[in-house]
């Protein structure tokens, strides 16, 4: 499996993917292209996708995740411009099997979607995730890192806990969703 950094030229993500590779134990391969990645055992010379293939890639993934929750394909690409934006993907050989939108800003972080194929869930591609994006957060040196999650989404919540995240308050009618019978959001975050 592979870890990918993308985000704004100039955002030092591959210094930050050097330090988080040293920090978990991973390979770090720079790919040259789009992505700094970290590499989970394995090697990859290459990730060769353009940008247009990954955003679709991801939209196939939130709408497997998600159904009527999910971002629209607009919405993955305003993430992409977004200064302070920086995705995480997680790959199987060529392709994508998980992702994570993280939002940095000089105080604070926000994990905004995190998605992984249903197939490959449970098998921590979602925390291997997570916590790169927990650490990202704490070399850009920010205070906090926050999520919102459906709190009937009863999987996501157990992984955010055991990623040290702490349930801080509740969004009421935050979703918009046939997915789950509660639309309220638990908002949770995490000390750096």
């Amino acid at each position: 499996m592979i870890i990918a950094i993308d985000g704004p030229a100039g955002a030092g993500k591959s210094t930050i993917a050097k330090l988080i590779a040293k920090q978990l134990g991973l390979v770090y391969i720079d790919t040259g292209a789009m992505y700094r990645a970290v590499g989970l055992k394995a090697k990859r010379n290459n990730i060769a996708c353009s940008e247009q293939e990954k955003i679709e890639e991801m939209l196939l993934i939130e709408q497997s995740c998600f159904e009527d929750e999910a971002w629209t394909k607009a919405m993955l690409c305003e993430g992409l411009e977004c200064p302070g934006a920086v995705y995480l993907g997680a790959f199987e050989g060529d392709r994508l099997v998980g992702y994570l939108a993280l939002l940095v800003s000089l105080d604070f972080a926000d994990i905004a979607t995190v998605g992984v194929v249903p197939e490959f869930q449970r098998r921590g591609i979602g925390k291997a995730l997570v916590e790169t994006a927990v650490f990202y957060a704490a070399r850009a040196k920010v205070g906090k890192i926050f999520l919102e999650v459906n709190e009937e989404n009863l999987p996501a919540v157990s992984l955010y806990e055991k990623c040290g995240f702490k349930k801080e308050g509740v969004r009421k009618n935050y979703y918009d969703t046939r997915r789950f019978s509660s639309r309220d959001a638990l908002i949770m975050a995490k000390t750096l």
